[in-house]
């Protein structure tokens, strides 16, 4: 289930009955976006929820993915407010952007129509410039801002160094 720890020690079920009320079990993630939003995953279904608890919606995961799958693993989470969308790493399955305004899923798998490199994710991360970085198994990839498709650098710069992707080894 779903705790919140309230500084004030108030009742919570007075203070954030939107969350009390929507039972989520096996949670898998919790993020916070720029807004404050609390955005949590379960094995069904996203919910959204204001900095105040108050529920925004609920976003079912057969609904996203176009599939019949009653019960998926998302192990990462990002909510990308430029794009209106959020970034799901599919746990084996490669990466997924699902539009929030059209409701249309995008997946990037390997041997995909979008491709990446390998299925199996670690970590996914937004930059302040808005590119999207993967760490996969054994490489990095990140998509730039305004493009389509996934790049494999083989040298990321990271401030005055350099890290080689080369022998797939970071």
């Amino acid at each position: 289930g779903l705790y919140i720890l309230d500084k004030n020690q108030e009742d919570i079920s007075k203070r954030y009955p939107d969350v009390i009320n929507h039972s989520i079990k096996n949670i898998t993630v919790i993020v916070c976006d720029h807004f404050n939003n609390i955005w949590v995953s379960d094995n069904a279904c996203l919910y959204q929820f204001n900095a105040f608890g108050k529920f925004i919606r609920k976003i079912d995961y057969q609904t996203v993915f176009n599939d019949k799958k009653q019960s998926r693993l998302i192990t990462d989470i990002v909510i990308d407010e430029v794009a209106d969308g959020v970034w799901f790493d599919l746990s084996g399955e490669g990466l997924a952007f699902y539009d929030l305004r059209n409701r249309k899923c995008i997946k990037y798998e390997k041997g995909g129509v979008m491709p990446l490199s390998d299925n199996r994710i670690s970590n996914i991360l937004l930059d302040k410039n808005n590119n999207l970085w993967v760490a996969l198994a054994h490489t990095l990839e990140y998509k730039p801002r305004n493009d389509k498709y996934f790049i494999s650098s083989p040298t990321v710069k990271w401030g005055n160094k350099q890290i080689s992707n080369e022998n797939n080894s970071l």
